[in-house]
């Protein structure tokens, strides 16, 4: 299932400006997975309080080309070469090198 966004969370059509793509991967009685394209600050947590739920956690399993893995909380990890090279080309791109 897919649905469109605007930045405040709210359901938009596609064709208009500032869409982002919310893709439910899986769902529970007290728990949904999604991927999302360009999430803005809280905006999970606005669209599914506009959905008529409250959202108590939320985690990040992976960014771009890092998987967060099995990594518990405040556990951290060398990156691996194939992170380090995503990671640059997000920053060369945003820096436009």
């Amino acid at each position: 299932m897919k649905a469109v966004f605007d930045d405040q969370g709210r359901l938009m059509q596609k064709g208009r400006t500032s869409e982002t793509t919310a893709t439910v991967r899986g769902t529970t009685a007290s728990r949904v997975r999604l991927t999302v394209t360009e999430g803005k600050y809280r905006m999970v947590r606005r669209v599914l309080h506009n959905a008529g739920h409250s959202v108590l956690d939320l985690h990040r399993l992976r960014y771009g080309g890092v998987a967060l893995g099995s990594l518990g909380e405040g556990d951290v990890r060398m990156c691996t070469a194939d992170e380090v090279a995503w990671a640059e080309g997000v920053l060369g791109s945003a820096l436009g090198q």
